[in-house]
């Protein structure tokens, strides 16, 4: 028996958040036609990493060197890779339509308001982008486990991913720990600052 207490440490960890984000309603079709297609959706450049990998595996002999020479050359490369991710990551936002958002995000869920009615158990399609290093454009899909009416006609939605790859739930998970540390380091500095 799995002791519910270690299933997925990871579960635990949410951070509060603005990012560009969308949410569309799936029809089961869809939903199933989706989920068949692992990692659909995530974009970011891994040419210079897979390129380094590779000169490190079939080196001249020398395993682990690369000719300091080399180095420089794929480090402007990646700057450059980054750079062009990160304006195509742009461009992406405006064609997707995603509009930053204040969200409550973890490795296993996201919650958002909204105006749109949905009902526990519906299928969406949840568009973000990470602000990372470069910026990760990502279409998750996961299913609504709560709703909650709010005031004004709003209410406030709960959905859980649904992964179609361990590279989504990573990168979900790289961004999430990397805000926590910000935010623990900036409660940190603000404590030190008022003693």
């Amino acid at each position: 028996m799995i002791d519910e207490s270690k299933k997925n440490k990871r579960a635990g960890f949410r951070i509060e958040d603005v990012l560009p984000v969308s949410v569309a309603l799936l029809t089961d079709e869809e939903y199933q036609r989706e989920k068949s297609v692992p990692g659909h959706g995530t974009f970011e450049t891994t040419l210079v990493q897979d390129l380094l990998r590779r000169e490190i595996a079939h080196g001249d002999g020398k395993a682990g060197q690369i000719s300091p020479r080399l180095g420089r050359i794929l480090e402007g490369i990646d700057s450059k890779l980054n750079y062009l991710v990160s304006v195509e990551m742009l461009r992406d936002i405006r064609r997707r339509g995603l509009k930053e958002k204040p969200i409550n995000l973890s490795v296993t869920g996201l919650r958002f308001r909204t105006r749109v009615d949905y009902k526990q158990g519906d299928f969406v399609k949840i568009s973000l982008m990470l602000p990372l290093l470069p910026p990760v454009s990502m279409e998750l899909l996961a299913d609504v486990q709560r709703v909650e009416p709010r005031s004004e006609g709003s209410s406030e939605v709960a959905a859980m991913f649904r992964y179609r790859s361990r590279e989504e739930e990573n990168k979900v998970t790289q961004y999430v720990y990397k805000r926590q540390r910000e935010m623990i380091r900036m409660e940190s500095e603000e404590l030190r600052a008022n003693q």
